[in-house]
């Protein structure tokens, strides 16, 4: 299966990067990285050609003028161009689990659509990680909150349906505060 895997962002390079790494860090390797970025200012675009030179699959970029909030005419443009017969959506503050692909991979299933639940972190830990570019969480780390989103139990899945044709995942942290895509 080809897996194309669409980043939107606006002006967050810093935890765009930490999204980023946490792609690197995968079980399953995406087919390819495309990063639906609404305007956001020219560091955007020298990180993402800093990742495309050591990055474990291709990263297309597509970028439109900074005009206010269009974040769905760039994930229109950006899902214009994948080439993965299935698509997995974040947004630029996520960082994954290291088995989310290969967990949607797993779950996939022909006219199902999967959806999930993000821990949060609070601003304290938010600024460590950016600081140190290290992600590395688990329900024991200080500063995560929505711990039960955080883990990861697949066994568990199953009781997790809400319809035959929605499914829902507690496999991704995000921090979600004063800044919005």
């Amino acid at each position: 299966m080809k897996v194309s895997l669409v980043i939107s962002t606006y002006n967050w390079k810093e935890a765009l990067c930490l999204c980023l790494l946490s792609v690197t860090r995968q079980t399953v390797i995406p087919t390819e990285v495309i990063i639906a970025d609404d305007g956001s200012r020219s560091d955007t675009k020298l990180l993402i050609e800093e990742f495309k030179n050591h990055f474990p699959c291709p990263i297309k970029h597509v970028w439109h003028e900074d005009n206010g909030w269009r974040k769905c005419i760039i994930m229109n443009k950006a899902f214009a161009v994948c080439e993965g017969d299935y698509i997995i959506e974040i947004d630029g503050d996520i960082i994954m689990h290291s088995h989310f692909i290969e967990d949607h991979v797993t779950e996939a299933t022909p006219g199902c659509f999967l959806v999930g639940s993000r821990g949060k972190i609070n601003e304290k830990l938010l600024k460590r990680l950016l600081q140190r570019q290290d992600y590395r969480l688990s329900i024991f780390t200080q500063g995560v909150c929505r711990k039960l989103n955080v883990l990861r139990l697949p066994w568990l899945t199953p009781l997790f349906f809400f319809t035959n044709r929605i499914r829902k995942r507690e496999d991704v942290i995000s921090h979600f505060g004063s800044r919005t895509f």
